[in-house]
């Protein structure tokens, strides 16, 4: 998401998203369509980002996961 301007709830689901790694160290990239996700859109990820960019989310997230239990 760097370099790119986002909208407020972008912004507040990319903080989410830290905070979820923060306090685990990993986040299951499918919590992204779950709560505490969907309070900003019913759709979770797919409602806040265009397609792109939710595979662009998700890849990173499987990649820290990858990277974590190996």
């Amino acid at each position: 998401m760097q370099g790119k301007a986002l909208t407020a709830n972008q912004i507040e689901f990319v903080k989410t998203v830290i905070e979820n790694l923060t306090k685990a160290g990993v986040m299951d990239p499918s919590r992204v369509y779950k709560a505490p996700f969907t309070r900003l859109s019913a759709r979770g990820v797919e409602g806040v980002f265009q397609e792109a960019e939710v595979v662009q989310l998700i890849s990173v997230l499987e990649d820290v996961w990858l990277r974590a239990v190996a």
